[in-house]
């Protein structure tokens, strides 16, 4: 298999695969937003699904999808030892896999993810992997 059909295939698993996992973030960060005493029970899961994504994401070459994932694993993860969560940081996370599927959907039809949702939320995200308490996320733009 030549390099363009290659790099094309993984492309196509990735984006398959990415359905799947935007539907389960989304599931799992529901369930945490609505019982946050079980962070230690839902963020390993959270956190498997955004390591799957976010190697897939490296294979199929969309590192800025990758680098999303690996900053809001950066995010969950304090979780699990009692950091407090909030209502902007939970929008933060919904907004974030929101974006992830908007990537996905821009990728599928071979939009650059410059200037994307995803892209924009970056430096918030940047911010709350620090510790910082998350602006709130502006509305992703379709």
């Amino acid at each position: 298999m030549d390099r363009d059909r290659l790099a094309q295939a993984l492309l196509d698993s990735f984006l398959e695969e990415l359905e799947g996992h935007v539907v389960s973030l989304n599931r799992d960060l529901l369930a945490l937003e609505q019982a946050p005493a079980r962070a230690r029970e839902l963020i390993p899961g959270l956190l498997r699904t955004l390591h799957s994504v976010k190697g897939a994401s490296r294979a199929a070459s969309a590192s800025l999808v990758e680098t999303a994932c690996h900053r809001l694993e950066e995010v969950l993860e304090p979780l699990i030892h009692g950091r407090a969560t909030s209502p902007d940081l939970f929008e933060l996370c919904f907004a974030t896999v929101d974006a992830l599927d908007d990537a996905g959907r821009r990728l599928a039809s071979r939009q650059d993810l410059s200037g994307s949702p995803l892209e924009s939320l970056l430096p918030q995200l940047e911010q709350a992997a620090q510790g910082a308490p998350p602006p709130s996320p502006a509305a992703p733009e379709p």
